[in-house]
């Protein structure tokens, strides 16, 4: 056994590491479980057709030669599925299988001996390469979307590199002696392929483990400051925008949105029926914001809306403008038609001593909401300055 064989031996037992962890993080997991699972047989593919590779001076010709180089291209194979059910892409696995299936034809047809290591190495090396294209090609656009320019960057250098490396297998071993061809031979060139390869592996592992990691902290998070039943804000999502408005825009105003009598809702067509009008409202008032206008359920049927850059004038028009269209549609419920009206009050950063003072401002707003609900609700009211010195 020669050094470079022990080197990929070792290899193969890093591979299987990182192929527990990704079925580890199947078991565990159920949005990203297939994706995992992929990962988890592509490195196990990797970890086996090296280790068979590594053990070539005391198996069979061909399960060390033939065998191996189709396991590990199956990994590769597995690599690009993986990627494309990640991100949600559309599926070239009839591509795929085509080649896999053309690659072994290929390898049958070359044999398992000593003297066709050049012919079954271009084989693997054309073959995985073009898996290696394809998997950048499809990944990396959806991977800078989600993570950024220098992760994209950083994953993409690591294709590069592994492409590059076979690329140049191939084209030394044009110039190679029939003894030097075999990847555990003991030459300079192996030995620094070795290098590069253990370089390579726990890079991309390490990196793939990593933003699956993220994406699930974001998930999280995500979760952690949405309200579960509509999907706006929560109080502590609206306290992190909260801080990032106050960090870029210089005046904002503040909607609070309260639906008119839903208890009345409850009561009358049940709960179930109550939770579809506050998804609906949520929905059309969507239909009104703009990008950067953030909606959070404050409470039961309640809301506040944030209008960053807004006066209170803009923001009376824009209360107005969900107002209408809340009470124009009609709510189709249960074969019944359900009018729903809401009433809404409105301040503006100027009316607070303290303009970081979020809860002082929707105080504000909702004196402003309670004089809209004295006065016959489905209306609009604008805070003015004796609310605030009311309460002083």
């Amino acid at each position: 056994m020669t050094t470079v064989s022990l080197g990929y031996s070792l290899l193969a037992l890093v591979l299987f590491f990182f192929a527990s962890v990704w079925w580890a993080c199947a078991r565990y997991t159920s949005n990203d479980r297939l994706y995992c699972l992929q990962s988890s047989a592509y490195t196990l593919c990797w970890s086996i057709g090296v280790i068979l590779i590594s053990l070539r001076w005391c198996l069979p010709e061909w399960v060390g030669y033939s065998l191996s180089n189709f396991v590990i291209l199956l990994g590769f194979v597995y690599l690009v599925l993986s990627i494309e059910t990640h991100y949600r892409l559309e599926s070239s696995r009839l591509s795929l299988i085509f080649l896999l299936v053309f690659s072994a034809l290929l390898l049958i047809i070359i044999g398992p001996t000593k003297e066709s290591q050049f012919d079954r190495l271009v084989v693997l090396g054309s073959s995985s390469g073009l898996c290696c294209i394809m998997a950048m090609k499809r990944g990396l656009k959806p991977l800078w979307r989600e993570h950024g320019t220098r992760v994209a960057w950083a994953m993409g250098f690591i294709g590069i590199i592994a492409t590059s490396l076979w690329i140049l297998r191939v084209e030394m071993a044009a110039y190679m002696q029939s003894n030097e061809l075999d990847l555990i031979a003991a030459s300079n060139f192996n030995l620094y392929a070795l290098y590069l390869i253990w370089l390579i592996a726990i890079c991309f592992q390490g990196s793939m483990l990593f933003l699956l990691i993220t994406r699930n902290a974001r998930k999280i998070e995500a979760l952690s400051t949405k309200d579960f039943l509509t999907g706006a804000h929560n109080r502590l999502g609206l306290e992190k925008v909260w801080q990032r408005i106050l960090d870029t825009h210089e005046t904002f105003a503040v909607v609070i949105l309260d639906i008119d009598h839903f208890k009345k809702i409850n009561d009358t067509h049940g709960h179930d029926v109550g939770d579809q009008i506050l998804k609906l409202v949520v929905a059309r008032t969507h239909g009104v914001l703009r990008q950067e206008d953030k909606l959070a359920r404050f409470g039961g049927e309640e809301f506040v809306i944030i209008l960053p850059g807004a006066d209170v004038e803009q923001a009376v028009r824009f209360a107005e403008r969900v107002r209408v269209a809340i009470e124009t549609d009609h709510f189709q419920l249960r074969d019944v038609a359900i009018s729903v009206t809401a009433s809404f009050g409105v301040a503006g950063q100027e009316l607070v001593g303290d303009r970081g003072d979020l809860y002082e401002l929707v105080r504000v707003a909702d004196e402003a909401l309670y004089h809209a609900k004295g006065n016959g609700r489905n209306r609009v009211v604008m805070a003015e300055s004796q609310m605030v010195t009311a309460e002083c």
